[in-house]
């Protein structure tokens, strides 16, 4: 994510998550906007829910792993 387009992928990610609230990828890459932003509250928020969410259905795509390590690490 370009640093000058973080407001704008915010607005798609809310859009995706207004949606579906529980989306692993959309939870991830909006903790990953907050990170960027340098919100720490609002990533660890947001990367707690999606690993929750993981937790909650069970595992979540390979492709995530990475980034689910990343925020098991950053929480």
């Amino acid at each position: 994510i370009m640093l000058g387009n973080l407001k704008a992928a915010a607005e798609v990610v809310d859009r995706r998550l207004s949606h579906t609230p529980r989306d692993i990828t959309a939870l991830l890459q909006r903790g990953r906007l907050h990170e960027a932003a340098g919100n720490v509250r609002a990533a660890v928020s947001f990367y707690q829910a999606a690993r929750n969410q993981a937790a909650a259905e069970g595992g979540a795509p390979s492709l995530l792993t990475p980034v689910l390590e990343h925020a098991a690490r950053y929480c």
